[in-house]
């Protein structure tokens, strides 16, 4: 385990060890509170038992498999260069077979509430940020409002993949890039009527125009969101 100081001697992260995923993808994770976080988003493009995640290699292909209900994720910009930068859908997330390591889970919204309280809570501070939102965000790479990564979260503004079905805009493609960042939770509201979408997943919004944070759901279970992961 160590821990980085600022000069003042204040401990601002703690590195507790790393884990690896099913591909070898290796994860330094970190303590927040009584909670682990991994401190950048997964990677892992197989499951647990071995089936390989679908990547989507145009956004045609990405609806294609969300309007039947495949797991399926996608490189950012559909790029093979950017296979650290991995979006999923939400039947990724949903699925019995699992991407997290032995021990490790992808957050509800309880565990990202109980991180955000770790951090100061979802109040605003004077100045207007959001006491949690600024330590979450990295430092760099927002179009607005910079964090300071006090979490060692280090979450960055990626873009996010909004697919044409049920997307509720002509936005489509890899989009919010430097203003938004999204990460799936295991939560999700439903089941619902239509047999296409058996539930709405939710995911946390930080926001780049200040340091909010909030959790939010729709139909669009095509939409390509991060995953960090707790234990």
């Amino acid at each position: 385990m160590k821990t980085i100081f600022l000069l003042t001697g204040v401990s601002l992260i703690t590195f507790v060890g790393s884990i690896k995923d099913y591909d070898g993808n290796n994860y330094e994770t970190i303590k927040i509170g009584s909670q682990k976080w991994s401190n950048t988003t997964l990677s892992v493009t197989h499951f647990n038992n071995g089936d390989p995640i679908v990547i989507a290699k145009s956004i045609d292909e990405w609806d294609s498999l969300g309007k039947e209900s495949i797991p399926a994720c996608a490189y950012n910009d559909f790029n093979p260069l950017n296979s650290k930068d991995v979006v999923y859908n939400w039947y990724v997330v949903n699925d019995s077979r699992g991407i997290c390591p032995k021990g490790w889970r992808i957050p509800s919204m309880k565990d990202f509430e109980k991180m955000i309280i770790a951090l100061g809570g979802f109040e605003v501070a004077v100045g207007g940020f959001e006491v949690a939102g600024k330590k979450m965000k990295s430092s760099s790479g927002w179009e607005y409002m910079q964090g300071n990564n006090e979490a060692g979260l280090n979450i960055q503004p990626k873009a996010s993949l909004q697919g044409k079905v049920f997307s509720g805009s002509n936005v489509t493609g890899f989009v919010y890039l430097g203003e938004y960042s999204y990460l799936w939770t295991r939560d999700a509201v439903g089941p619902i009527s239509d047999s296409n979408l058996k539930s709405f997943g939710y995911f946390l919004q930080i926001n780049g125009y200040d340091d909010k944070v909030g959790f939010y759901s729709n139909p669009n279970n095509f939409q390509g969101n991060y995953i960090y992961i707790v234990k």
